[in-house]
């Protein structure tokens, strides 16, 4: 698990503030979280090292993007 208020760095390079755990479960982590660049809110998933490869992170990336696309909802995903 991640301690609020620590940075981490994406996999695009972005530096993301974890703002809190929004729920732990069988791929690994979501987080709320803020670019800290932009101060623009949004979303950290960190996989579980047996996900943490090119294909899920691909996969989890679109699928998030859809989602956020029909929702019409403000927040954002950081890949």
């Amino acid at each position: 698990m991640i301690q609020k208020g620590k940075i981490v760095k994406s996999d695009s390079g972005r530096n993301i503030r974890v703002d809190g755990l929004i729920k732990a479960g069988g791929q690994g982590e979501a987080y709320w979280a803020t670019e800290v660049n932009s101060g623009q809110k949004g979303v950290l998933k960190v996989f579980h090292d047996r996900f943490n490869n090119n294909d899920t992170r691909r996969r989890i990336r679109f699928i998030m993007q859809q989602n956020l696309k029909k929702s019409g909802t403000a927040k954002r995903y950081f890949p």
